[in-house]
Order: structure tokens, then C-alpha cells, then sequence
């Protein structure tokens, strides 16, 4: 099959990015709205992330559709069919904040079957954030969409892998590679992160020093905030459990860093907690006079 690239434009990154370029068109042979994801064969850490995500071929309306991998001499495109939507962070701005607990119920509600569709393959996303959920906003509903399978892997992972996760919404298991420890719950963890975020409007935990911001995201649960009451608060950092290493990791025997993280991820909630927790929040009282 042919493709008409040159009909494509850039909307992410450049070709010295670190995961390469994604560039969005049209192939005019069938007329259809595609994605492009382009990296150089010099890239050896997007090479990695492009032929992963071609290996979920995920056959459901939550993903976006992988239509082919296109290879050269130079470089390897990921063509994929372009999924509707808005992101989140962008869809979260719009929301009034007397309506955000409604919001959210509405969203964790969406999110279910996805979830489900992923826990029954056993694949976990691991890069689950709000840039990376779609919201289309049906008569009555909200329907939401995943993409960028790139750190995507099966649960339970046995191997090795280049890719770094990046800090903020990755689990400790992800930061201290226990690949072997992966499970829907470290996508869970993710969800509580994000939703930390959208309510606060900023990153949990942040600092400008990667080693400290390490440290605190290893450690440290979500802390309070005003735009968040005690009770979701809980909720959050259930979902997002973790152990408090008092002793650095790296000079701990590796099967005890690995008990530890075990321990955390055991008490941490499934999704079905998760949304049954949220779906129990009181919504703001309006006032009519």
C-alpha cells in the first residue's frame, strides 16, 4: 500500500526529538485522517518505543487503529488511523469548578471499559496522563480514548528494556525497573497522579533537581491541597501507595527493594476501588435562591 506523506504535517516534536516526530494528514488514497509517527534509525530509544506500540494491535474503539510500519533505510514510520478527540488537560480547563466532582465521576466512569478492555489482555500502558486521554463529549456521556502505547508492555514483564519512564506519573516500580512487578496497578497509581493534577492545576511532588524529585516521587505521598478535600485525598493516595523508603534503594539487597514495592503495590487500589471511591464523593451544594 502506498501512502501520499508528503500530504502530512508536523504537529509534535522535531527529527532530533527524543522519540522522534508525529506528524497528522491525510492519505488521499482512501481519504482518511492518519497519524505518522517518524524516527530515525539512529534512535535507538524510538525504534524501541515505535516497534512496541506496534505490537499492540488493539482490536477496540478506546485505541487508536495501527494501519502499518513502514520501514526504509533511513527511518520507520508508524501509521496509525486518527482518533477524535481532546485531550484532557485541554477538556479540564473548560470545566467550571462547581462542576469538576461531577466531571470526574463522569470521566472515572468513562475510563472503566478501557480498563477492563486492558486488564483482560494484561497490558499495561504505563505512560497514562492527561495528554495522552482523548474526551469526546457524546449527548450524555463522556467517551475517552487512550494513545501512545510507546512504554506500553505486557503485565508481568520478564526481560529488559532501553526506555526510561518519565518521572511525575510513573510508579516506583517503573523508576526502579521491577518490570516483573508491572500490573494494571501501576497504570492505577498513574490515575491518581493525574487526577492529583487536573485538580490542582500543577505537579505533585515537583522539583528541579531530577535526584531530589527521584527521591520525593519514591517516598513521599501526595500532599494536601486546597483544591482537594481530605476525603479524594485518601482516595488518591490509596490508588497511588507506595513504600517509604528510608533507606536509598541502591544500597538495599535488590529482593528487599523488590519486597518493598510488592508490599505497596498488594495495598494499592484496583480501578474498580478507585471508581467506586470516587462515585461516593459528595459534589459541591448549589444554591438556589
Amino acid at each position: 500500500m502506498k501512502y501520499h506523506l508528503e500530504n502530512l504535517y508536523l504537529i509534535k516534536g522535531d527529527e532530533n526529538q527524543h522519540f522522534g516526530a508525529i506528524y497528522s494528514g491525510m492519505d488521499w488514497s482512501n481519504n482518511q485522517k492518519v497519524i505518522l509517527k517518524k524516527v530515525a534509525k539512529t534512535n535507538l530509544k524510538g525504534i524501541e518505543a515505535v516497534y512496541r506500540e506496534f505490537s499492540f494491535q488493539l482490536n477496540t474503539s478506546f485505541f487508536p487503529e495501527i494501519i502499518d510500519l513502514i520501514e526504509n533505510e533511513n527511518e520507520i514510520l508508524l501509521l496509525s488511523k486518527f482518533k477524535e478527540g481532546e485531550r484532557l488537560d485541554t477538556f479540564w480547563k473548560s470545566i467550571k469548578k462547581k462542576d469538576q466532582i461531577s466531571t470526574l465521576k463522569e470521566i472515572v466512569t468513562a475510563l472503566g471499559p478501557l480498563m477492563g478492555y486492558l486488564e483482560k489482555e494484561r497490558i499495561a500502558h504505563c505512560d497514562i496522563k492527561p495528554s495522552n486521554i482523548l474526551v469526546q463529549k457524546k449527548e450524555n456521556h463522556l467517551e475517552l480514548a487512550l494513545i501512545d502505547f510507546g512504554l506500553g508492555m505486557p503485565h508481568y514483564f520478564q526481560g529488559e528494556r532501553k526506555l526510561r519512564f518519565p518521572l511525575g506519573y510513573a510508579a516506583p516500580e517503573l523508576i526502579l525497573n521491577h518490570l516483573d512487578l508491572v500490573n494494571q496497578k501501576t497504570d492505577v497509581y498513574a490515575i491518581g497522579v493525574m487526577i492529583w493534577r487536573l485538580l490542582s492545576d500543577k505537579m505533585p511532588l515537583h522539583h528541579p533537581n531530577p535526584s531530589i524529585y527521584t527521591n520525593l516521587q519514591l517516598n513521599l505521598e501526595l500532599p494536601d491541597n486546597d483544591n482537594i478535600s481530605k476525603q479524594l485525598l485518601q482516595i488518591l493516595n490509596k490508588a497511588s501507595k507506595k513504600h517509604n523508603f528510608r533507606i536509598p534503594p541502591n544500597l538495599m539487597k535488590v529482593e528487599d527493594v523488590k519486597q518493598n514495592l510488592e508490599n505497596a503495590i498488594n495495598e494499592r487500589s484496583s480501578f474498580q476501588i478507585l471508581h467506586a471511591d470516587i462515585l461516593e464523593l459528595p459534589e459541591r451544594k448549589r444554591w438556589f435562591f
